[in-house]
């Protein structure tokens, strides 16, 4: 089995066009779990899925940034110029708040990718500059 630190999530949200929201219940809880084999998941109770992004060079298609109790990521797609973003928003466990849980999944996954200070449009266009023009699609692709 493998090893894996998991953060709970009061949220969850994605936008690719739109933004679609999914929040934790009791008998469905969110979670967040980077896996020792450079994956990061985010699932609900035991059998939903909703994001497995292998983290393999992910310093050239994902940048981070965390905000109080959330975090901010924006993925660039390895097949097109396009961009989407998920948020996570992190519930307290018994020992830490949501936002000491935020910064110590923020701390974990600056291991893969950056963080930026504060999220700005300054920031986003600036990412995407960088990432979307002028990127050979190898450098970009995942295994």
């Amino acid at each position: 089995m493998l090893s894996a630190k998991t953060w709970k999530l009061d949220r969850y949200a994605k936008q690719v066009k739109e933004w679609s929201h999914i929040t934790a219940t009791p008998h469905e809880p969110l979670t967040l779990s980077v896996l020792n084999d450079h994956k990061l998941i985010v699932a609900q109770g035991t059998s939903k899925i909703h994001e497995s992004l292998m983290l393999w060079e992910a310093a050239t298609w994902i940048k981070g940034v965390r905000k109080g109790a959330a975090i901010l990521l924006m993925i660039k797609s390895p097949l097109s110029d396009s961009v989407r973003k998920i948020r996570f928003k992190f519930l307290p466990d018994n020992e830490s708040s949501a936002e000491a849980q935020a910064i110590e999944c923020a701390t974990c996954l600056n291991a893969y990718f950056k963080f930026e200070k504060e999220y700005t449009k300054e920031a986003f266009s600036q990412f995407k500059q960088e990432h979307c023009k002028g990127q050979e699609r190898s450098s970009l692709s995942r295994t």
